[in-house]
């Protein structure tokens, strides 16, 4: 298996030498090919790749782009080429040895790039529009959520924007069992400073360029926000995440959350851990793509309960010294080979990054575990729970130092070797399961 992932990566690298001529037709949805230089060339890198476009942009628009599309997405070829050789050399990844899913998004300033190569099929390049908001468009929506309220996403049809998440409340069945309590003392910290829903913040004193760690996410008894009728919350969600502040010159303050949300995935009653990639950058905030309903990754997610690699790092963007990428790696066991909700568990390793100004100085790293719902500080919220089990906290290869935590019905307790367990929870004793609240 992983001698045939390499031959045919090969393949697509050797292929990318060659020059055709030829014609081309711009309204078909599912192209194998780019047209390059106005239409008298083809680059032929791509001939095996399988390209959508739902920018629903007219055919005259696209032409100027022509080059720079193909030379996008032949830089995310490269981009996954590295990444299945990182997953192929790595040492006790995937070890069900199951099929290997690879997911790279870049997303530019109109158009968000999706390169998707699942083992044993041809390379699928998705073409989106960014979901970008402005502060003023997103007012009053919690700043956790409020980026998904625009809703594009990528997988058998192009939705349009329908309103945040779509969730209405569901009562929970009489025919369940109890979950007994928390598997720790929830607090609130006198004096906090946590506005932003309910949770834990663990903070890092230092600065750094690199955040990796793996977590351990809560299972079926993770519970999304619900309120005092046993309802749950429209758009409410749970995260496991991290994040840090700095300075663009010239742009003003960057903040960044970045981990996973607990949601359904699209048109399921699955719920699944979901990569979360969300930048507050000046006047502007950049999210992930997501869904008609607000909900990422579409039809896939990873298994609740499993362990997922988590990296959030800044590096210089290549050939171009004014400008830092900032980007978001999860990796580990999902239910599907595509967001489309095909095929069986994956082993499934994302990519997604945006570049911005050169960032100074990365600081207030922090670790969190809350549930949020949209337009509240938490005093909605009845009910919650959600943890994670971090470990192999690194900050630039090294264990960081940790200040205080900061908690509103939150829960942090050390397991030594620089291991934190994190939790949100409140009001359990009679709650039920997550899973039989349908």
């Amino acid at each position: 298996m992983k001698k045939l992932l390499v031959i045919m990566l090969a393949c697509f690298l050797l292929i990318g030498q060659t020059l055709l001529s030829g014609g081309a037709d711009y309204n078909d949805l599912a192209k194998r090919t780019l047209l390059y230089d106005g239409g008298s060339i083809y680059f032929n890198a791509l001939s095996g790749v399988n390209i959508y476009n739902y920018t629903n942009k007219p055919f005259a628009e696209q032409i100027p782009a022509e080059r720079e599309i193909a030379a996008k997405i032949y830089s995310l070829h490269l981009a996954v080429e590295e990444e299945m050789n990182a997953v192929l050399n790595e040492q006790d990844t995937n070890p069900e040895e199951l099929p290997i899913t690879l997911e790279v998004i870049a997303i530019g300033e109109d158009v968000t790039y999706i390169y998707s190569l699942k083992e044993g099929e041809d390379p699928v390049v998705y073409l989106i529009e960014s979901n970008i908001r402005t502060v003023s468009e997103a007012e009053g929506i919690s700043p956790d959520l409020r980026v998904y309220e625009r809703s594009y996403y990528y997988d058998d049809h192009f939705h349009p924007d329908s309103g945040i998440f779509g969730i209405t409340g569901v009562t929970r069945t009489s025919d369940t069992k109890d979950i007994t309590g928390c598997p720790g003392p929830c607090t609130i910290t006198p004096g906090h400073d946590f506005t932003d829903g309910l949770g834990v913040r663990l903070p890092i004193t230092q600065s750094g360029t690199v955040l990796s760690f793996s977590v351990v996410t809560s299972a079926d008894d993770t519970i999304t926000p619900i309120d005092g009728k046993n309802q749950l919350l429209a758009g409410g969600a749970c995260f496991l995440y991290a994040g840090f502040n700095s300075i663009v010159p010239g742009v003003g303050e960057i903040t960044t959350d970045m981990g996973l949300i607990y949601q359904k995935m699209y048109e399921t009653d699955t719920y699944a851990w979901k990569p979360l990639y969300l930048v507050k950058c000046g006047k502007s905030e950049i999210a992930g793509p997501a869904n008609v309903e607000g909900q990422a990754f579409s039809r896939n997610g990873y298994i609740p309960g499993e362990t997922v690699e988590i990296e959030i790092r800044i590096d210089p963007v290549a050939n171009n010294a004014d400008m830092d990428r900032v980007s978001l790696r999860t990796a580990g066991y999902a239910f599907h080979e595509t967001s489309s909700g095909a095929g069986g568990i994956t082993y499934l390793v994302q990519l997604c990054y945006s570049d911005f100004s050169i960032i100074k100085t990365p600081h207030d790293w922090r670790l969190l575990a809350t549930s949020v719902i949209p337009n509240n500080n938490g005093s909605g919220i009845a009910c919650t729970f959600a943890s994670g089990d971090f470990q192999n906290i690194l900050l630039d290869g090294a264990p960081p130092v940790f200040n205080q935590t900061v908690c509103n019905y939150g829960y942090a307790e050390s397991r030594g070797g620089g291991d934190y367990f994190l939790q949100v929870c409140k009001g359990l004793g009679n709650i039920k399961p997550r899973e039989l609240l349908q």
